[in-house]
């Protein structure tokens, strides 16, 4: 599972789990930049097969609890104090119902000081679905996660 070579270039924290009994890579990276407020982000970037039917209960569920994993495994300053944590949640698979997909187009859910952002990844037809706009709250670190998503996606593409 470890062929996306986007992120393990990153050469940062790197963690196997089971989350909706789905095996999962996460990849953990720490930065700070000035353009975003002075602020830290700790971003989880979590990726995972299944060969069953994604739909929006299995989507969000996913989500849901590599979220819960970001928040209890982030290693960054307190979260709201100049740091905030952000959890990718891609799932990848053959069968992507367009509930999904609508979901995955959706802004993401608010928390405070963090982000949970799911993404759903079309391998019979090679396409990603991901957010369609950055929300005013989340603007500044937005165009980063775009980044890494689409840098991914070109990754999954070429596998």
């Amino acid at each position: 599972m470890r062929s996306e070579k986007y992120l393990i270039e990153q050469k940062n924290y790197f963690a196997e789990d089971r989350f909706f009994g789905i095996d999962t890579e996460i990849r953990y990276t720490k930065e700070f930049r000035l353009r975003w407020a002075a602020t830290q982000l700790n971003l989880f970037v979590s990726i995972g097969t299944t060969e069953a039917l994604i739909d929006k209960k299995m989507m969000e569920q996913f989500s849901n609890e590599t979220f819960s994993y970001a928040i209890v495994n982030s290693k960054g300053w307190p979260r709201g104090f100049q740091s905030t944590i952000a959890s990718i949640a891609i799932l990848k698979g053959n069968h992507v119902d367009i509930t999904a997909i609508g979901y995955c187009e959706q802004t993401s859910k608010k928390h405070f000081a963090a982000f949970e952002i799911p993404i759903v990844y079309d391998l019979e037809n090679k396409k990603g679905t991901r957010f369609k706009s950055s929300p005013v709250w989340g603007g500044l670190y937005y165009p980063h996660f775009s980044k890494i998503i689409d840098e991914l996606f070109k990754e999954f593409n070429n596998q």
